[in-house]
């Protein structure tokens, strides 16, 4: 287990991000409001508010531990974070600001979201705004089965072959962003306690899930090589197509003419194209 030493000022955050720190640096325990009066535990996180100089005199009269100023240490376990998660760089450079560090941790993360979407959202919103009044599902309440209903909805047309939404005008929003605003009134209705919870009796889905992927596995150990999926994409490049041979239905003159002596309702069909029945 590492010993280490993290200081910075009351209020930067330490506390905060104890326990991240503690799993990033290897240490056991965690030393909070840590002071050049108490002892060193081996192996533990130290955190506190002690100055760099009066450290580093510390550390010249025998202070046993690594010290790391509180904005390098959020810097070094947001690279580590980083790197793990195959986001981006790994630079190990200190930030021009320390607060950088300590704000990729806020709850406030909406650089994550695309602004594309959000712009497509807020019209979808808007729809609902001028036809019933902005924000008035956090009046009027809403039950969640409507909202459920929409959102598969949308889903379902988009998912067979109905990009937009033929009741917005234009028709140039996205039945998946329709389903994505059903979804944001259901959450927030959830959320401020405006939700009439019409859901079913709770299912046994852990029952369900097991015994489900039990039989997807026999399937698929059944049938190793399955055969490609029909898609639209593949439809459009000519999939499934094959060798059309037109078949020749005779009418009851051409028979006669043939010489036939009887014909079923509808004409005899021969498979070959270019050869009457009756030639050899």
């Amino acid at each position: 287990m590492n010993t280490v030493i993290v200081y910075g000022p009351e209020g930067c955050g330490k506390t905060r991000n104890a326990e991240a720190l503690r799993k990033h640096f290897g240490c056991s325990n965690i030393v909070d409001g840590w002071t050049l009066s108490q002892y060193v535990v081996k192996g533990s996180l130290h955190l506190t508010n002690e100055t760099k100089d009066d450290l580093d005199i510390a550390r010249q009269h025998g202070l046993s531990a690594n010290l790391i100023p509180f904005g390098a240490a959020m810097t070094q376990m947001d690279t580590a974070i980083i790197a793990r998660a195959g986001l981006g760089s790994t630079t190990t450079e200190k930030p021009s600001n320390p607060k950088d560090s300590v704000g990729i941790r806020k709850w406030r993360q909406y650089a994550t979201v695309p602004a594309t979407v959000i712009a497509e959202l807020g019209v979808a919103m808007l729809e609902g705004a001028v036809k019933y009044g902005r924000h008035n599902y956090r009046v009027a309440g809403v039950r969640a089965s409507v909202y459920v209903d929409a959102a598969k909805g949308h889903i379902d047309q988009w998912w067979e072959g109905e990009d937009c939404d033929p009741d917005v005008p234009g028709q140039r929003l996205s039945h998946i962003v329709k389903a994505i605003a059903s979804l944001v009134v259901l959450r927030d209705a959830e959320i401020q306690k405006m939700l009439t919870d019409d859901r079913p009796p709770k299912a046994n889905l852990d029952r369900v899930r097991l015994d489900m992927q039990a039989t997807v596995e026999a399937i698929l150990d059944r049938y190793p090589e399955p055969k490609d999926a029909f898609t639209e994409i593949g439809v459009r490049n000519g999939q499934g197509v094959t060798e059309f041979r037109p078949r020749i239905h005779l009418t009851p003159s051409e028979i006669l003419g043939l010489g036939l002596q009887s014909f079923h309702s509808g004409g005899i069909v021969s498979e070959r194209p270019t050869t009457l029945v009756g030639e050899k």
